[in-house]
Formats: C-alpha cells, sequence, structure tokens
C-alpha cells in the first residue's frame, strides 16, 4: 500500500447534533491525514445543519450535501456518499459514534502488512452512552464462539467468515468500525431491495460486499460505538420486532440461495423470537408469514408456531408452582 492512499470518509447525519462536533473533532484530527470527508445530511430537524456548515470551507471537505427531504433511509445516504467517494478506501463513519485518533493509522498498517490483500477490515469496539460513559466491551459479543474470534487479529476467506460466523448473527455490529475497498461496489451491492431495509441492512451490506473476498479484523479497540434513545437497534415495539424479523428472514433467505449453509438453529431462533409475541390472531394475518423462509413450508412454519407456544404454556405452569 502506499503512503499517499486515500481515504473517502463519508458521514451520513440525521438529527445527530449532541455528538456532530465530537464526531467531527475525532476524525479531522486523526494521525493518519490522507483522506476526504464527505458529509450528508438527511433533512435535519435539530441544530445539525448549522453545524455542519460551519465545515464547508474546511481543505479536508470535499462535498457536503443537505437533502431538503427525508430520505426514509440510512442506506440511500450510503449509495450517495459511495457514489461521489475518490479513495481506494473507504470509511462510513457514523455522525453518532466516535473513534481513537489513530484509527485510520492502525487500521491502514493493518492492511499494509497483509500486502493489500484485504478488502474489508474493521476493529474492536466498546459500547458507549449518550453521556460517552463506556456501557459494555464488545469482546462478549462473539463469545458465544469458541475460541472467540475477537480475541485477537486475524485474517480469513470471505466466504468461511460468512458460512462460520456471519450467518449466526451480524458480527461486524457497527459500520463506524469498518474500512473496505472502494472496488468491492462494483457489484451494487445496495440494490433497490436493499434501501428498504431499516434494521439489518448494514449485515446484508457485510454479506454481499464480503463474498469471494478477504475480510480482516484489529483487536484493538479503536471503535466507540453510541447508543442513545433514538439509535435504530432499540426493538421495544412490536412494528420494530416485526421489521428486525422480516429483514432477518431476506438475509437467511439470501444465505440458503448463495450459500446452501445449515441455519437450522439460526432459524428456530428467529421463529421463536417472532412466534412468542404473537397471539393465535395474528395466524390469519398476512404479517405473520412475512418472517417465513421460502425454506419452510406453510404447514413446518405453523407447527413451529404451535410446539413454540407449547413449550413457552409448560415453562409458564412450572414458574407458577
Amino acid at each position: 500500500m502506499k503512503e499517499n492512499t486515500l481515504v473517502s470518509i463519508i458521514v451520513p447525519n440525521y438529527n445527530h447534533s449532541a455528538f456532530l462536533e465530537e464526531r467531527l473533532d475525532s476524525i479531522f484530527n486523526q494521525t493518519y491525514t490522507n483522506f476526504e470527508v464527505i458529509l450528508l445530511d438527511d433533512a435535519s430537524t435539530d441544530d445539525s445543519v448549522s453545524i455542519l456548515k460551519t465545515y464547508e470551507n474546511h481543505p479536508k471537505v470535499s462535498h457536503i450535501i443537505i437533502n431538503e427531504e427525508n430520505s426514509g433511509s440510512p442506506f440511500v445516504q450510503w449509495k450517495r456518499g459511495m457514489k461521489l467517494a475518490k479513495g481506494d478506501y473507504i470509511w462510513l463513519a457514523e455522525s453518532d459514534d466516535t473513534c481513537d485518533r489513530r484509527f485510520l493509522e492502525v487500521m491502514m498498517g493493518f492492511i499494509a502488512e497483509k500486502d493489500d490483500a484485504l478488502d474489508v477490515v474493521y476493529c474492536q469496539s466498546v459500547d458507549i452512552d449518550q453521556d460517552g460513559l463506556e456501557r459494555d466491551n464488545r469482546i462478549e459479543y462473539t463469545s458465544n464462539f469458541q475460541p472467540n474470534i475477537w480475541s485477537d487479529h486475524f485474517t480469513m476467506d470471505g466466504n468461511a467468515f460468512i458460512q462460520q460466523y456471519l450467518k449466526v448473527k451480524c458480527i461486524i455490529p457497527n459500520a463506524s468500525a469498518v474500512l473496505f475497498k472502494r472496488s468491492v461496489l462494483e457489484s451494487d451491492p445496495l440494490d433497490a431491495d436493499h434501501l428498504s431495509m431499516r434494521i439489518c441492512g448494514d449485515w446484508f451490506f457485510w454479506l454481499k460486499i464480503i463474498q469471494n473476498r478477504k475480510i480482516g479484523f484489529v483487536s484493538e479497540t479503536l471503535n466507540y460505538f453510541r447508543h442513545h434513545p433514538n439509535v435504530t437497534r432499540n426493538h421495544s415495539q412490536f412494528d420494530k420486532l416485526y421489521s428486525r424479523c422480516f429483514e432477518e428472514k431476506k438475509i437467511r433467505d439470501y444465505l440458503h440461495k448463495n450459500y446452501k449453509v445449515d441455519q437450522t438453529e439460526e432459524m428456530s431462533v428467529l421463529y421463536k423470537k417472532w412466534f412468542i409475541r404473537n397471539q393465535f390472531s395474528k395466524l390469519f394475518t398476512r404479517q405473520f408469514y412475512g418472517v417465513k423462509l421460502n425454506q419452510t413450508s406453510v404447514f413446518q412454519y405453523i407447527g413451529s408456531y404451535f410446539k413454540t407456544h407449547k413449550t413457552k404454556d409448560k415453562i409458564l405452569k412450572k414458574i407458577k408452582k
């Protein structure tokens, strides 16, 4: 990798004025300095636009685009930024997150050590709250894999990574932790169907760009993933649960079609999560069947529903005793 390799940093923002200055400071003060910054605002209603405009003459800012109407999808903004990017590598730096100022230096150094053979690289993240206080160390998120895949640096074939890990759950949980080659976008992974996703679109995106490529992981904590009341991943409401399950169904259908991987356990977890929140009357609605995978027949699906509720009733009886 040449020392002058350009990185395009895309900052998609929507109503994150509370975190925006901290985020931009973490970007503009990177120790690796060969980058351009693309600032995107999706019709924010807070003070975001006024903050962003103070950077419009910054020498590192190549584009600043303010939408008059909200696009309705973070992935529409991703795609817009990717089309504008000129760098060999792209960093989707979400506007509510923050990072170590050595993020690019360490990540680009890791890529250089591997002779530029890596198409996608991500690092360890720590969860922080709205005040920047540490909540969780992400190492626990992958503790179900033995040995824990995040215990040390690694590089591996993308297809193997998908079949062993990414098919279980999204173990690239934050876009801000990732660098990827602009060349992986040649297949246009963000198609129209993808752009309609709200919750699992990042997971689906990684599946598409890692396929037939090389991935690496840096175990050093360089990224800080912020959780706050407006984070999309807070699935407390039923409609968010449906969206989450429906989008995961799309991903599992994609995995079955393209990889033929065994998803028996993962499918069971998905169905139980969905069935447990649906009363019998839901069986007569179209929405209920929106989570059914293509490989599952209607009879199998309904059978799994009754089996789930029978188990639930047994558990409740034991608790009452």
